[in-house]
């Protein structure tokens, strides 16, 4: 047995589990002494900091201005193929922070926030989470990532809706050697993002925004 199939065991992960849990208790009781409030005083604030920590990721400016008010959530399986909330956020100058989830990953779970401005088109794209494997999934999914940044300013109408997959399966996206898996469970939840965005325009009347009620899949 080597090395990898032994930190991979059941007893190795429940412990590794159980060590995260313990950090997390700790960290979450020395927050609530340093402020000096109740712990769930202290808990809330650190959920409302990680809230701001994502929006300000991709839409930029001072945490403090987020209004925590204008959040929103919605579950939609049929949508997004996990249960996952969707969270997101609309400030008064017309552009979008959303946070979701993709299960598609080659080793899980992928979680990453992005910008919408007004007119459909993405701004920022920041990964919050994931498993990837480094040097391969892991590297497109990095901080500075070259293939990331390069959905900023696409839309669903660029590249055309059709065109919404990796140019090995006859999409537009070029994809990375190593990273298939990976790259084409990004670009689904990307765009399945974007209909997220287009849905709610639509639902509030936004002109332009599309009222065809085109189901998304791979």
């Amino acid at each position: 047995m080597d090395k990898l199939e032994r930190l991979t065991t059941p007893t190795a992960r429940l412990i590794g589990s159980l060590a995260t849990i313990g950090v997390v208790l700790v960290a979450t009781l020395l927050v609530a002494l340093l402020l000096g409030g109740p712990l769930e005083q202290a808990t809330g604030r650190a959920r409302d900091a990680a809230e701001r920590a994502w929006i300000t990721a991709v839409l930029g400016g001072s945490p403090g201005a987020i209004d925590l008010a204008a959040i929103s959530a919605q579950v939609d399986p049929a949508l997004f193929a996990t249960a996952t909330p969707v969270v997101l956020y609309g400030p008064d100058d017309g552009r979008f922070a959303l946070r979701l989830t993709t299960p598609d990953g080659y080793n899980g779970n992928i979680e990453f926030a992005m910008s919408v401005a007004a007119d459909g088109r993405i701004g920022t794209l920041s990964v919050i989470s994931h498993s990837e494997t480094r040097g391969f999934g892991g590297d497109i999914l990095a901080a500075g990532s070259r293939w990331l940044a390069a959905f900023r300013g696409r839309a669903l109408d660029n590249p055309e809706r059709s065109a919404w997959r990796l140019s090995a399966d006859g999409g537009a996206i070029d994809g990375v050697s190593g990273a298939t898996v990976t790259a084409d469970a990004m670009i689904t939840a990307i765009n399945r993002g974007l209909r997220f965005v287009e849905r709610r325009q639509a639902a509030v009347g936004t002109p332009g925004a599309d009222h065809s009620g085109e189901s998304v899949g791979r």
